[in-house]
């Protein structure tokens, strides 16, 4: 079931997460990767930011309990605070928590993150606060200056003594796993001098407290399992990590993923950062992806309103200056979305204008194999080594489809242009199914759409038409025949997604 979703608010300045005060305005804090000078901000009626709380706070001047870092997580609770996760990581000051009272619009406690409970690479990034028990529940990504994700870990702060502990450091459903994360074909990377070429690897990211604190919700952001936890084997000072290990449970297989939050209904929102989607995962441990937009690039921050509607904040951070491939720049403005999990849509997950770009993309393709064909034979390269060479695969296709249509076959002129209808016919239906594969398996763009050109080649054309007798099976064709129709594939697939992404609006 797919939902229907707008823009909420629009800003020039990056961003990174939300939440809402006591009063529903909304606070956004700018993710750290673009160093903006103000760290966190609130939207103003007229849709114009003001630092929050206030402009001291986002003055990195003095003693370092009194001002904003490196701020990314934060969250509302049922008293009007703001808590605001300060990972200190760009001036390289103590982490802390900073709790803003915005009823009474003053500092409601400053809540140091020990030190002893942090490794060089820590991010405290995302959190759950459980007022209940007086608990704290971190995501440490373990991706801080130049880590893997490998060192990620669960962090329990209690908020009456101060005192900390860190748990599953490296175990699974916590440390990063080795996926790649994809965007238009192309692996994340960082770009600093120091880690440059190295993959983005993230571990914990996402992390989710359900409604009745009983089970806490996590996924490392490169991941493909969202696992829960029980908070009650979490704080059981009998388990040591091995056993806590053994009472992770996995809950849903989902697409690499980051921030996650809980509708009224029990359903947890994921957003889906490598294909601008907003991901479900039902109480029942089913997966669907309800809201897809073009322009919703690298959603992150993730949070229900006060309203009951989820809203989403996108920071475009393979944009920002550590990520950045030569020449990209974040596309103004950032954005927030709204979406209302009460509202459905439409039933359908391909959109009609993915389909069209999809059915574009394939005509583009084909025409490219015809100019890699061209090109190959103008040049006097071997094609075959059947004399005379075999019919082409999609005039066979024709034929055949002549007789069981019209009881008969086709004179030759009509062959071959049955042939190129047949022939464009395939790249739209090849095109229509990228469309829809790179949405759920970003990975099959890698290398501008060689892999699925590649993909199609071994599948379709060496094995499918094989199988229905159009072909001779692939150890009876021979290398000249094999270098031509998998240039040819090569070819298809670079100018279908370079098609695609040519036709699919920047956001």
């Amino acid at each position: 079931m797919s939902l229907a979703s707008t823009v909420y608010a629009t800003t020039d300045t990056p961003v990174g997460n939300g939440c809402f005060t006591a009063a529903g305005r909304l606070v956004v804090s700018h993710h750290p990767m673009y160093e903006t000078p103000v760290r966190v901000s609130v939207f103003n009626d007229d849709g114009s930011l003001s630092p929050f709380p206030n402009a001291r706070w986002n003055t990195p001047e003095g003693d370092p309990s009194t001002w904003l870092d490196a701020v990314l997580g934060l969250h509302d609770d049922a008293q009007g605070r703001i808590w605001l996760a300060d990972m200190g990581t760009r001036s390289q000051v103590p982490a802390k928590f900073v709790v803003w009272d915005t009823v009474a619009d003053r500092l409601d406690r400053v809540i140091p993150i020990p030190p002893a409970v942090l490794t060089p690479f820590s991010e405290p990034n995302d959190f759950a606060v459980d007022e209940v028990r007086g608990k704290i529940y971190i995501a440490d990504e373990g991706a801080g200056h130049g880590g893997d994700g490998s060192r990620a870990a669960l962090i329990v702060v209690d908020l009456a003594t101060g005192t900390a502990e860190r748990r599953l450091e490296g175990h699974a459903g916590i440390k990063a796993e080795r996926r790649n994360l994809v965007i238009d074909g192309r692996t994340v990377r960082h770009n600093s001098d120091e880690f440059k070429g190295q993959p983005m690897r993230v571990g914990v990211d996402g992390i989710a407290l359900d409604a009745r604190g009983e089970w806490l919700y996590l996924s490392p952001l490169n991941g493909h399992t969202l696992w829960r936890l029980r908070v009650d084997d979490l704080l059981d000072p009998t388990l040591d990590d091995a056993a806590l290990a053994k009472r992770l449970e996995r809950f849903a297989t989902k697409p690499n993923s980051g921030g996650m939050a809980f509708d009224d209904a029990g359903n947890l929102y994921l957003t889906v950062i490598e294909t601008n989607t907003v991901g479900r995962v039902d109480p029942h441990g089913h997966y669907d992806e309800p809201v897809v937009r073009d322009d919703m690039f690298w959603p992150d921050g993730l949070m229900k309103g006060p309203d009951g509607a989820m809203y989403v904040v996108c920071t475009q951070l393979p944009r920002s200056p550590a990520l950045a491939r030569p020449g990209d720049r974040p596309v103004l403005p950032f954005k927030v979305f709204r979406f209302d999990p009460r509202q459905p849509a439409t039933s359908h997950s391909l959109t009609a204008a993915d389909a069209v770009r999809g059915a574009l993309a394939g005509i583009a393709g084909s025409f490219a194999v015809n100019a890699f064909q061209a090109v190959w034979r103008r040049a006097g390269l071997p094609v075959s080594a059947g004399d005379p060479p075999p019919p082409e695969a999609t005039e066979v296709m024709a034929d055949r489809i002549a007789r069981v249509a019209l009881g008969r076959s086709l004179s030759p002129a009509a062959t071959v242009a049955a042939g190129t209808a047949v022939h464009l016919a395939v790249g739209v239906g090849l095109g229509i199914a990228y469309a829809v594969m790179r949405r759920r398996w970003p990975a099959v763009a890698a290398g501008g759409g060689v892999v699925y050109g590649l993909g199609v080649w071994a599948t379709v054309e060496e094995c499918g038409l094989a199988l229905v007798d159009i072909k001779s099976p692939p150890w009876r064709v021979g290398p000249a025949e094999h270098a031509f129709s998998g240039g040819s594939h090569v070819a298809f697939g670079a100018v279908l997604d370079a098609t695609m992404r040519a036709l699919t609006p920047k956001s």
